[in-house]
């Protein structure tokens, strides 16, 4: 590995990634390896041995599936009665949340997982609605005007909404529990943020203006006691990443992976993991999956870098990623540690033992790359363009 770790402060010593080492290749480990033709689909693995995901047929309809990992057998939670809706944007403990259009915009939705009880939360004109289902409560951004985003948090049980923040610079917030991380622009960059619920505080970060983030998932992570996110200098390759993070018990911000012609780019924290994607400048989503643990230790690769990484997400112990591109890429959940081989489960999403594409005319289904574990309720939404029918 060409880059290098810098030594932190003693006071993140308890979490510091002393030696990461990159392992050429993978590690063995318990992967579950769910395979799904031509369908990327949304997971949140609730209680260890369940995942729930979406799918949506050539017809348009929409189902979440509960898949049982041990058993290998699938229910559907909610059937093609929510097939008129968009796309669904978050799964959880709770319920579901999702946005259907409405006069051109979108309107966001929630579903009690116990009474079935439905109620609409909020509504964008512009349709650039972006949520996230934690803790009892939905954080949720809307379009102003100008084209930046307000942020606001509405509580499942008080059945009320509260403005948290304005002009944000970018849709896709991060939020765990009672805090909610975001960015927004400053003079020359970006400028990170975290709110705490409880404690009604907000808190600067960054300490410079940098650019943080890329493209392809959300800019901030939030783990047990930390808040972390890549970034660059103003001015360098878009794709020169570096790891920074902010301890949230004493209020210090320090580069946890930094390195010459190396890019870092951040997909989350678990159980005391950090999870990124190594490239090169110029590589992209392409680079090596790996996974540290912040105590110390060695860097594992969950996946080479042949391929691409475009949707990642971290809870607990778990590691979900697709690897090979969008439409035909392979959803992994990586469950326990050290992760041994994988094993693969099927299962299709139009209930007739055929590929997707098969119908004769080539119809794809369409999705949504929606990541969700854990109590981490963490987005990644891609709306997808569907192929015509023959």
């Amino acid at each position: 590995m060409s880059g290098r770790c810098r030594e932190m402060p003693a006071v993140l010593a308890a979490i510091a990634i002393v030696a990461l080492l990159v392992v050429a290749t993978p590690i063995a480990g318990t992967r579950r390896t769910l395979t799904v033709a031509r369908c990327v689909m949304l997971v949140d693995d609730l209680d260890g041995d369940a995942i729930i995901f979406s799918v949506r047929d050539p017809n348009d309809r929409t189902s979440v599936i509960r898949y049982d990992l041990n058993g290998t057998t699938s229910e559907v939670l909610f059937g093609p009665e929510i097939s008129d809706r968009a796309y669904l944007v978050d799964v959880g403990a709770e319920g579901v949340i999702w946005a259907m259009e409405e006069n051109g915009g979108s309107v966001l939705m929630y579903r009690d997982a116990d009474s079935g009880d439905e109620r609409r939360i909020a509504a964008d004109p512009d349709g650039h609605l972006f949520a996230v289902l934690t803790g009892g409560r939905i954080f949720l951004t809307t379009t102003e005007d100008d084209g930046r985003y307000d942020l606001a948090v509405y509580d499942l049980w008080l059945d009320s909404t509260t403005p948290i923040a304005a002009d944000l610079s970018d849709r896709r917030i991060t939020a765990r529990g009672d805090l909610v991380a975001y960015l927004r622009g400053g003079e020359s960059g970006d400028r990170a943020y975290v709110y705490n619920c409880t404690a009604d505080e907000e808190i600067r970060m960054s300490e410079d203006d940098v650019r943080i983030g890329g493209p392809m998932r959300p800019p901030l992570a939030i783990g047990d006691g930390l808040v972390a996110w890549s970034q660059r200098p103003v001015g360098s390759d878009p794709e020169d990443l570096d790891i920074h993070a902010y301890d949230l018990d004493d209020g210090t911000t320090v580069p946890l992976l930094e390195g010459e012609n190396v890019s870092y780019d951040l997909c989350g924290l678990g159980d005391g993991l950090l999870v990124y994607v190594e490239g090169t400048p110029g590589s992209g989503p392409a680079g090596a999956l790996m996974v540290a643990p912040l105590e110390g230790g060695p860097a594992i690769m969950l996946g080479d870098a042949g391929s691409v990484k475009g949707t990642v997400q971290v809870g607990g112990d778990t590691v979900a990623w697709v690897d090979g591109g969008l439409l035909n890429g392979t959803l992994y959940v990586s469950t326990e540690r050290p992760y041994p081989e994988p094993v693969v489960i099927d299962y299709c999403p139009n209930g007739d033992d055929t590929d997707d594409g098969s119908d004769g005319g080539g119809a794809v289904d369409g999705f949504q790359a929606s990541l969700a574990i854990g109590s981490i309720a963490l987005v990644a939404l891609v709306r997808s363009s569907r192929r015509g029918r023959g």
